[in-house]
């Protein structure tokens, strides 16, 4: 089973162009990494953090869709970080430090599945493809992802482990519920991973089956459980679940709609299947079918995600960059140096596809720079008010209305939305114009929003000249960059 050669000249010329390409791929990675754009996600999840440093809640009192989880992780460390844009380096920081884990625990996966019988040079490959598309699937954002990734990773790690022990089961289930309660997508990967000890002899009887399902749903019910308490203790419950999933659930019917984002990844995918597709007599049976099934089943979480965007795939980067290193391996463990240049020049061309394709194929998030998230940041007083929409966000700023997110404005002309929905959404920005007018708040930023909630029919037109007479009576208008336009109560202080 994969008996390849790794010995001699051809062992020190694998050696040299991993580490040269691993280097590459490192360089790659942190250059994006403190690149010059903060996304509107990496805002929003600071912004709500924060906001529980001052109990704010989310669903109650500003409008989110997300599981509560990484906030009240992170509240903590946002609460002493300092007013700079800078601090999103931290946040990145701690994201970038789980990825790496997320890699490690990776290659532990498929050395349980392979019975630890690798060639190094495989493992190396393997490191080298899943770094190198760390740009795509945004292993350094600060959002759920990587910590869901990671958990359910662990989870799927603890499943395959040869013995019986109840506490793997048990153990599986639990970092299942963490990855969980970071992110319900995950949710089908979950119970298509807890198949993946079935598909060998790990559980023959009927009790076994009965004491294995037990230990592992429990395990999730525990892992969930702090959220749950969370919830409870804040009396958020009720709009939690609204709003978390009643609200997304008209989402689901765009299951089959995939964005022209899926484009940054068909390579390393259409490698992968021609990876398996290869090498598959080289496996045993067991192997190959647990293998080919974690690849299949590591695509399911587009089910509970209609965004289809590449950082849902960090799970499924997993068995890629695997397959993908079975089949250079076979190349570059060729004697014929054609074989070895063809390697070669395969590999290159998965190390500059994320390069490319980051410039040819422009994100659908919004950015902002460091320096306008800067003088953003510092605007804000102690109390002050704000009006504000992702990117172009203070992130030290209480919210005068629920309104938060910018995407928020496609949904109510969308049609992944139901029409009890688009009423919601719609009441939603009629009462943020009544609370504008009522409470004056400090901080406008890009008060042309409201001039685009006109044209879609979300306010009336007699609701946007009040608005704008607002505007021209108690504000005065500041400029931090050609597309954030500020309206000030007072002049910035910074």
């Amino acid at each position: 089973m994969l008996e390849f050669s790794d010995k001699g000249t051809l062992k020190k010329f694998l050696a040299y162009i991993m580490l040269a390409f691993f280097l590459a791929s490192l360089i790659a990675l942190f250059v994006n990494f403190a690149g010059e754009h903060i996304d509107e996600d990496e805002v929003e999840h600071y912004h709500i953090s924060w906001l529980l440093t001052r109990d704010i809640f989310p669903y109650k009192d500003i409008h989110q869709i997300h599981t509560p989880l990484l906030w009240m992780v992170f509240k903590p460390i946002v609460k002493v970080l300092p007013r700079s844009s800078y601090s999103f380096l931290v946040l990145r920081g701690v994201t970038l430090l789980f990825f790496f884990l997320l890699l490690i625990i990776g290659k532990n996966i498929v050395l349980t599945m392979f019975d630890r019988k690798i060639p190094e040079g495989v493992l190396w490959l393997y490191y080298v493809v899943f770094l190198s598309q760390a740009v795509i699937i945004q292993g350094y954002y600060f959002r759920p992802d990587v910590f869901m990734s990671f958990f359910a990773a662990l989870g799927i790690l603890f499943l395959l482990k040869p013995d019986r022990n109840w506490m793997n089961m048990l153990l599986s289930g639990i970092f299942m519920g963490f990855s969980i309660a970071f992110s319900p997508k995950i949710a089908p990967v979950v119970f298509f991973a807890f198949l993946l000890p079935f598909l060998g002899n790990k559980y023959s009887s009927a009790s076994g089956k009965l004491l294995a399902i037990t230990e592992f749903f429990g395990g999730i019910l525990i892992g969930v459980f702090p959220v749950f308490l969370w919830l409870l203790k804040h009396n958020l419950l009720n709009d939690f679940y609204f709003w978390v999933f009643e609200s997304n659930s008209s989402m689901l019917r765009s299951v089959f709609l995939v964005r022209t984002e899926y484009l940054k990844l068909a390579i390393v995918l259409l490698l992968s299947l021609a990876g398996f597709v290869y090498i598959r007599q080289e496996m045993g049976r067991e192997v190959r079918r647990k293998l080919g099934f974690f690849l299949l089943f590591s695509l399911t979480i587009q089910v509970l995600d209609p965004n289809h965007l590449p950082y849902n795939l960090q799970v499924a980067m997993i068995p890629v960059s695997f397959l993908i290193g079975l089949f250079l391996f076979r190349f570059f463990s060729a004697e014929n140096k054609a074989r070895r240049g063809m390697g070669v020049l395969l590999l290159t061309i998965i190390f500059i596809n994320p390069l490319l394709v980051e410039r040819l194929i422009k994100s659908q998030s919004e950015e902002i720079g460091f320096r306008e998230m800067d003088i953003l940041m510092k605007l804000p007083g102690r109390e002050t008010s704000c009006v504000a929409f992702a990117p172009e966000h203070p992130v030290f700023c209480v919210d005068s209305t629920q309104l938060y997110l910018t995407w928020d404005l496609l949904f109510p002309v969308s049609r992944l939305l139901s029409e009890k929905g688009k009423r919601i959404y719609a009441g939603m920005w009629k009462s943020a114009v009544e609370e504008i007018v009522r409470k004056k708040p400090d901080i406008i930023v890009d008060p042309e929003t409201f001039s685009t909630a006109y044209l879609l029919g979300l306010i009336s037109k007699k609701e946007l000249k009040a608005l704008h007479g607002l505007f021209k009576k108690s504000y005065s208008s500041y400029l931090i960059h050609k597309k954030i336009h500020v309206l000030l109560k007072e002049t910035p202080s910074y």
